[in-house]
């Protein structure tokens, strides 16, 4: 995206509604993850689920960032620096232990989306 509207006070909030909303990741395991790159407002929000948090540590992520895509943002090559960042994750949770899988069903939220716990009530119309 370029930018949010200038109502959203917090783009990792927006960036957890919508993770919540859209049902990324398992809805019991709470594997989720979603990257948000606001390109005029130089912003990049990334939120896990708390299950996918035992994997990819707040210090993994950031050297992350640092490492592997603040380059090619100086460079001005965000997809770039996005596709290196996903890459970059990828091989962390390739190397991590496999989290066990639930085969239960799970009732959908109120949108139709497996939905996590953020409420979204303040960026939907």
């Amino acid at each position: 995206l370029d930018a949010l509207s200038s109502d959203v006070t917090s783009p990792s909030g927006f960036c957890a509604a919508l993770m919540n909303f859209w049902g990324v990741g398992h809805p019991r395991l709470h594997t989720g993850m979603l990257l948000l790159l606001l390109l005029s407002q130089k912003s990049l929000s990334l939120r896990l689920g708390f299950g996918l948090r035992r994997t990819l540590s707040t210090e993994k992520l950031e050297e992350i960032q640092r490492g592997r895509m603040m380059p090619l943002f100086a460079q001005q090559k965000p997809g770039q620096a996005l596709c290196e960042g996903m890459q970059a994750i990828l091989e962390e949770l390739q190397a991590a232990p496999s989290p066990s899988r639930s085969v239960e069903p799970y009732e959908p939220n109120r949108h139709g989306f497996g939905g996590g716990q953020t409420p979204i009530d303040e960026f939907v119309p």
